[in-house]
């Protein structure tokens, strides 16, 4: 029987709490961190060895390989949503199943490089797509099949400035917990 997993090990900042609205500085600062995002992560993790980028906050959890991987994926498909939502105004998207991705061989197996260099342009291209759009472009949605909700922008900048440092301090807290610290 698995033990039970510290909640702060899952969410080591806390659950998603999406506000019903935020401020232009609010949004300002979640794009900065939403930039930002690699100029941490890439110290933490580029120096881990294949045996340390199998460690897991939990057994059977995700490796810090899955989840730098994840974020790659992840952080692609909401810039592309994002910039559909622009385009139409309300997008109909597609899904994807993310434990699937994170399942498959590359999420498992590939070396981390190639989703870092990813993750880090994307990021400060979709900060500056985002930085420079218009209020009203901040209300534009798109339709997510998955959750059967309707997503403004503006939710998207708040949610992925949370989810890169929700996986951030999750795995900077693998680290610590493993006694291997920058």
């Amino acid at each position: 029987m698995e033990s039970q997993v510290p909640i702060e090990y899952i969410y080591p900042i806390g659950k998603k709490d999406i506000k019903s609205s935020y401020s232009a500085d609010e949004m300002k600062e979640m794009i900065s961190q939403i930039k930002e995002l690699c100029s941490k992560l890439i110290p933490l993790v580029e120096i881990l060895d294949d045996k340390q980028l199998e460690l897991s906050y939990r057994p059977n959890g995700w490796t810090i390989r899955q989840i730098i991987h994840h974020l790659a994926d992840s952080h692609m498909n909401a810039y592309i949503r994002c910039k559909l939502a622009v385009e139409q105004g309300h997008a109909n998207i597609l899904g994807y199943n993310h434990e699937v991705w994170a399942e498959m061989k590359d999420g498992k197996t590939a070396p981390i490089y190639s989703s870092l260099k990813l993750l880090e342009g994307l990021q400060h291209r979709w900060a500056w797509f985002l930085k420079h759009l218009e209020e009203a472009d901040l209300n534009k949605t798109y339709f997510h099949p998955e959750y059967g909700t309707t997503v403004p922008i503006w939710e998207v900048i708040a949610t992925y400035a949370w989810h890169g440092n929700h996986h951030y301090a999750q795995i900077k807290g693998i680290l610590e917990r493993n006694s291997f610290f920058i």
